[in-house]
């Protein structure tokens, strides 16, 4: 474990992380540049490119907002069981940029048919777990509980099977250790550290999907119900030491194919929260 500790301190000096920025640049204009690849399942193929644009508006009686969504990823195996993978995505409201709004994940992977290890700046396993893909469209439109739980940063992810570890590193600040299980139709992770601790849990069955997140500074949850013709969802999320609902909306949703990679995703929904009505209109390919 020391040269993966030692590689982890490397990359995040302030010469390393030049290193870093600059791998995330490259990485991303030769994806934009070869990503004629949307989809982002797992393949057989040495090199593998892929990418995401979104365009997302919101509109109420008061404000109109348009997040702006771009991403490529890749995957380079180099030999049966270890590849390189990563990704860059840019995320922008309105005109306003901002360097926070920008994701990035570079890891080393190991793969055989028991065991899966990532080592770098990789997903958490309640990341892995609960959240979408940030290169795709469930990546641009979080609900409340996907976007409470702990993001990927450097640490090192290890997957045997329905079981998952691993150990994430804040800023340097501090680590948090998560653990997971998953199923076909539940998927329940943990984790704990000395600034928040917590509980993922995703859950499908049939039609209907949950999420849910139990922390120590908020609860919140998304039900899903595909309807088959639209689907009706809630996302709701309380925070205790405030005692105030952050979000309480309910909506519904239908997503159309205008072509065979171009989608238009209508949403009508209100939001309690804040007592208005919210119109969401989403073009993603």
């Amino acid at each position: 474990m020391l040269p993966v500790r030692s590689l982890v301190r490397t990359l995040k000096t302030r010469h390393g992380g030049v290193i870093v920025k600059k791998l995330y640049f490259v990485i991303f204009i030769l994806t934009i540049l070869a990503g004629n690849v949307f989809s982002q399942e797992e393949t057989n193929d040495w090199i593998n490119f892929g990418w995401y644009a979104g365009w997302l508006s919101s509109t109420t009686e008061n404000d109109f907002s348009l997040n702006s969504h771009i991403g490529a990823d890749f995957r380079a195996r180099f030999s049966e069981n270890w590849s390189i993978e990563g990704f860059q995505v840019y995320n922008w409201n309105d005109n306003e940029w901002s360097d926070r709004a920008s994701i990035n994940s570079l890891g080393l992977v190991y793969k055989n048919q028991d065991w899966r290890v990532d080592i770098g700046n990789v997903a958490t396993p309640t990341t892995f777990l609960h959240r979408p893909y940030p290169v795709s469209s469930g990546g641009q439109f979080e609900t409340l509980p996907q976007s409470r739980m702990p993001g990927g940063t450097y640490g090192v992810r290890v997957q045997k099977g329905r079981f998952l570890v691993g150990l994430a590193e804040r800023d340097g600040d501090y680590s948090e250790f998560h653990v997971g299980y998953k199923t076909d139709s539940v998927k329940v992770s943990a984790w704990t550290g000395p600034v928040n601790s917590g509980i993922g849990l995703t859950t499908k069955h049939d039609s209907v999907e949950t999420i849910s997140n139990l922390s120590e500074d908020i609860f919140s949850n998304t039900i899903l119900l595909d309807a088959k013709v639209l689907t009706v969802f809630s996302d709701i999320g309380y925070k205790f030491q405030e005692e105030i609902w952050e979000k309480s909306e309910v909506g519904i949703l239908k997503e159309i194919a205008l072509a065979s990679k171009l989608k238009l995703l209508g949403c009508v929904s209100y939001r309690f929260h804040s007592e208005e009505p919210v119109v969401y209109l989403w073009l993603h390919f």
